[in-house]
């Protein structure tokens, strides 16, 4: 049995520059668009998953898996998987069609697929808007009583948005990183999406490097997002910066799904 569970809501960055580039965000990345959100249909089930071709990336960009210990020993114990992610708009669902929409999703599809029968629960905690900061402070709440193996943190991207402080924020991260592994959980830290428009408004390189150095420090595991989404833009596959607005939406979409499904395959490559 698979749960997912959250709730959704619209991102309101704060600050004359960061309401800059909220629009710019609006128009271009579909997971942060408030506009976009507020005009797609929320659907009773999440959209057909894209083609597996269409999700490829070099293997290079993937994490192994091999790091996910708790999440190993409770699949191998045969005791109930509880996964929560955590997070901001993209996990919410925020201008894909709503958490039915959102990578979480498609994360529970591959693992429903893969081990049909299995207790599996995932959590959806994603709240648009919300800073490192205030994940972390949410912890106590939203993610330790429910005692997960496995933790999806995606960040950075209001932080690098509101132009939050750099050291504060790795600082930020490196503590709920902690507290995760003290509380026995797996950690995949999930960074900011890519839009090739967005990197000429908002200089991701400070929260994406700030992250890179706090998985490598602590016992957490980083799922590269950003050169993973930079990846389908050169290539030429999903890209959320160009065409009409159903056109990125669908390309949205097609993202979210892409991702959760990239992020199953690294849950499934641990615990086989």
């Amino acid at each position: 049995m698979i749960e997912v569970e959250g709730k959704d809501a619209r991102l309101r960055p704060r600050g004359t520059f960061a309401k800059r580039a909220a629009v710019v965000l609006a128009m271009t990345m579909a997971a942060l668009s408030a506009a976009v959100a507020q005009d797609a249909p929320i659907p009773a089930a999440g959209p057909a998953s894209p083609p597996r071709e269409l999700c490829a990336v070099p293997k290079g960009l993937l994490p192994s898996g091999a790091g996910l210990r708790h999440t190993r020993s409770t699949w191998f114990k045969g005791e109930p998987l509880v996964i929560v992610a955590i997070g901001s708009g993209s996990t919410a669902g925020a201008g894909s069609g709503g958490e039915d929409a959102a990578y979480p999703h498609y994360v529970r599809e591959v693992l429903l697929e893969r081990f049909p029968g299995r207790e599996i629960k995932i959590v959806n905690q994603g709240h648009p808007g919300e800073s490192a900061a205030t994940m972390v402070a949410r912890f106590p709440k939203d993610v330790l009583p429910l005692k997960p193996s496995l933790v999806l943190w995606q960040t950075g991207t209001v932080d690098a948005v509101r132009s939050l402080d750099v050291d504060t924020f790795s600082a930020t991260v490196s503590a709920g990183l902690d507290t995760l592994s003290a509380a026995h959980a797996d950690v995949i830290l999930v960074n900011p999406q890519y839009a090739a428009r967005i990197e000429l408004l908002i200089n991701y390189d400070p929260y994406l490097a700030a992250m890179d150095l706090a998985t490598s420090q602590n016992d957490a595991m980083l799922f590269d997002r950003f050169r993973i989404m930079r990846h389908w833009v050169n290539k030429g596959t999903i890209d959320l910066s160009t065409g009409s607005r159903e056109l990125r939406r669908k390309k949205a979409e097609e993202a979210q799904a892409c991702i959760g499904m990239l992020l199953a395959d690294v849950i499934v490559h641990s615990i086989r």
